[in-house]
Formats: structure tokens, C-alpha cells, sequence
């Protein structure tokens, strides 16, 4: 969409989307809503929103600090979801239609940066523009957010490229005279505030960081130091202290996310039995490339239904939902392949595209160094060794990154194994 100038589609309609069996549809909802409702992580995440767990993850060593070169920051205390809830919360907000709303409502009408009441930021948000800045207060980080959205910014991207540049900056890798003039000092909020204006501006030193910070990486000659994956900065689970997201970086099908895999839950006590997906130990390398793989195929089903990531629909109640919904009788099974087929797709489409796994499926290297304070305990993932592990166990071609054709074969996609690797193969 940014590369055709298009901020947003907008669509308008009275038409109801059709279902083969409407009641049958609304009994298995009602049942999944109920369960949801009783179920407690989901009462947690109602009462204090994405940031609810902020200092149980920063236990663990996973909420990034200085862009990503500390392991603990006090500020982290001033940024958790009962803080909000305690402060500056006015409500909740949540997606249209749902019942949870694990979304806050904020009001900070005082200090330098007031908030008029908005929507509040989520963990990432509070991470990207807070921690990551060495930024504890509160209120600023408000007032970030409400300018992100706003001017239609990502706070991810936006964070992360602002996180380089001070990252840069402080290393001497640039000065203020590429910075406009703007002192980019840890812990500071102004020029924070500047920076956001000027990205969606494209203005000076804006216009540089609007670009990402793969392209930043290139142009200041510092190749590797730009936390990245496949041109997309990274969200704010630091792999150095759940080591699952390690791979969950590095094969999502659009760069460093955390959208296609969540596998940071489950590294904090989420299990689906099901598919035999959880995690004992968030620090374990070997043998949780599989775990991981199976998780990526069930997000891939939920992003297909429309289903919510944070409120799990009952894995019981899913088959019943499409089979009313469709007309036809599917299996969980049915539905976990489809979720394998449609996120091989996804990585065939990619190398289609251009992509190269053996130049981009690579750490950081600031993710490669140890970090000698907090819960990480001075880990690093061997990621390559894990890389490896995941292949295999996707049955992708280590040289080419392609999936194999026995692979495709089983997945139904014969034409596609016949494509790829020549007929006969």
C-alpha cells in the first residue's frame, strides 16, 4: 500500500454475509463467547489490556531496552497495564463487535505532552516509544501514540527506526548535523516528538528515517546492526529471553512479526494441546523448532477466519464454526492443514518474489550479543542451529528455502511441487 501512496481502503455495504446454516452458526458463537468470557487469561488481558504481563515479560528478559542493548530498565514499572488501569485510563476500547475490549481508553490532560481522551497505547506501543528510548513516563509515550495514529503511522516501525537513529547517534555513527540540529539523548522526549512530525512529514532527517532501518543500515554503512528481518524492524519480544521468537523472526512471512506466530504466549503458559503446541522453557533451543512451526500453521487458520489472536476460540468449537458456516463437514485436522498449506504459500510467493533466505533469514547482530543484566541471563539462541532444526521439520530445502515437493505433494499442491522443482523433480 505505501509503495502506491494508499493509506486506506474504506468499504461500505448493508449485505449480510451469507452462512449456510445461521443458527447452527450462532449456537457454536454463543458457546465460544461463554467459554471465552470464564476463561482467565482472557479476564486478565480485559482488566489490564496487552501490557498486563509488561513486568512478568520483563522477568523473563524480553522487553527490550535501549534498543535492545540493555536488559533491564526501572521505567518498565511505570509502563504495565495496572499502571495504566490505575492512572490514566478511562475506559475501554476494543475491536468492533467484540466482547472482551481488552483495549484502554486514556485521559492525560497534564504535563508537557497532554492527551485528550484517545484510544492508549498497547505493549508494543509502550516498548517501541518507552522502553526501547529509555522513555518511563507514562504520559509521553501517550502523547506518541496518539501522534502515531493520528498521522497514520505504524508505532512498531515508527519506534524502531527512531530507536536506530538514537542507537546511532549515541554510537557515533552520525551527529547532529544529520539529525537537523536534533540531540538524540536516551531518555528524552522532545526530540522524540519532532522525529514522529517529520517521518510523516518526510522533513530533513524524517525523510531518512521514513525509509526503515534496513535502508538507514545501508546508507550510515553499518551493515547488520539494524534490527531487522526481511526489511521489517522487529516487535518487542526480545529472543535473547524467549527463544522461540528466534524463529518466529526469521521465517514469518513478512519480516520480523509477531503477528504470525505469538509464540511468546506460549513461552509465558499458553498450550494447545490439540497440536500438541507449548513451551517448557522459554530458553530452550533444540527441538522447539517444531512447537514453533505448528504454532505458525494454527495463526495462519486464525488470520484466514477473522478469528481474534489474544481471545483463543476453543479449539472444539472451530470445526463446528466453519462446518456451519460452509455447508460441509471439516475436521480440526482439515482446518490445521489448511493453515500449513496457506503459510507455504505465503513463503512460495515470497521467493517468487525475489527473496533470498540465505542473506535475510539472519540475527541481528545486536541480538547476537549477550546482554549482562536482567532476566535473559546472558542468552543468545542458537539461531542458526534452531534455523536448521525448522527446516527440516517444514521439509524446506536449506539452500533454497523452498518448500519440498513431497511436502507440496501432501499439502495439495502438486502443480505448485511441479513448478517449483520441474516435473518429475
Amino acid at each position: 500500500m505505501g509503495s502506491k501512496r494508499l493509506k486506506a481502503i474504506a468499504l461500505r455495504g448493508d449485505g449480510e454475509i451469507p452462512l449456510s446454516d445461521k443458527e447452527r452458526f450462532n449456537q457454536a458463537a454463543r458457546r465460544t463467547l461463554i467459554r471465552t468470557q470464564q476463561d482467565f487469561a482472557v479476564q486478565v488481558i480485559k482488566a489490564t489490556g496487552t501490557s498486563g504481563a509488561m513486568d512478568y515479560f520483563d522477568m523473563l528478559g524480553s522487553v527490550p531496552a535501549r534498543y535492545w542493548t540493555q536488559g533491564a530498565f526501572e521505567g518498565v514499572a511505570n509502563l504495565n497495564g495496572g499502571v495504566i488501569a490505575e492512572t490514566v485510563a478511562t475506559g475501554h476500547k476494543g475491536c468492533w463487535g467484540c466482547a472482551v475490549q481488552c483495549g484502554f481508553e486514556v485521559e492525560s490532560p497534564d504535563g508537557p505532552y497532554p492527551v485528550p481522551k484517545t484510544d492508549g497505547p498497547e505493549y508494543e506501543t509502550l516498548c517501541a516509544l518507552g522502553t526501547q528510548l529509555l522513555i518511563g513516563d507514562l504520559g509521553a509515550v501517550c502523547y506518541f501514540d496518539l501522534l502515531c495514529d493520528s498521522l497514520g503511522l505504524d508505532t512498531i516501525s515508527t519506534g524502531g527506526a527512531i530507536g536506530f537513529a538514537f542507537w546511532l547517534y549515541n554510537n557515533g555513527h552520525i551527529t547532529a548535523s544529520d539529525t537537523d540540529g536534533l540531540a538524540l539523548s536516551w531518555g528524552d522526549p522532545a526530540p522524540v516528538v519532532t522525529l514522529i512530525r517529520k517521518i510523516a512529514a518526510r522533513d530533513g532527517f524524517g525523510d531518512v528515517l521514513a525509509e526503515g532501518s534496513l535502508a538507514m543500515e545501508r546508507r550510515y554503512g553499518v551493515p547488520g546492526m539494524a534490527v531487522q528481518v526481511n526489511g521489517l524492524e522487529a516487535a518487542m519480544h526480545d529472543p535473547r529471553g524467549l527463544s522461540g521468537m528466534a524463529l518466529v523472526y526469521l521465517t514469518s512471512p513478512r519480516g520480523a512479526c509477531h503477528n504470525k506466530s505469538d509464540f511468546y504466549l506460549v513461552e509465558a503458559g499458553h498450550s494447545f494441546p490439540e497440536f500438541d503446541i507449548a513451551s517448557e522453557d522459554h530458553l530452550q533451543e533444540a527441538g522447539k523448532a517444531p512447537a514453533v512451526a505448528r504454532h505458525q500453521n494454527y495463526r495462519t487458520l486464525v488470520d484466514s477466519s477473522g478469528c481474534c489472536q489474544f481471545v483463543n476460540a476453543p479449539l472444539s468449537e472451530l470445526p463446528e464454526l466453519f462446518s456451519a458456516a460452509w455447508g460441509e463437514v471439516v475436521s480440526l485436522d482439515e482446518l490445521y492443514i489448511a493453515g500449513e498449506r496457506i503459510f507455504n504459500l505465503k513463503r512460495i510467493l515470497n521467493l517468487k518474489l525475489g527473496m533470498n533466505p540465505r542473506q535475510s533469514e539472519v540475527f541481528p547482530r545486536l541480538w547476537t550479543q549477550p546482554l549482562g543484566e536482567g532476566g535473559t541471563g546472558g542468552f543468545v539462541p542458537d539461531w542458526e542451529g534452531m534455523l536448521r532444526e525448522y527446516y527440516a521439520y517444514r521439509q524446506w530445502d536449506w539452500d533454497t528455502g523452498r518448500p519440498c515437493p513431497d511436502k507440496l505433494t501432501a499439502l495439495g499442491l502438486q502443480d505448485i511441487a511441479d513448478h517449483l522443482w520441474g516435473k518429475g523433480h
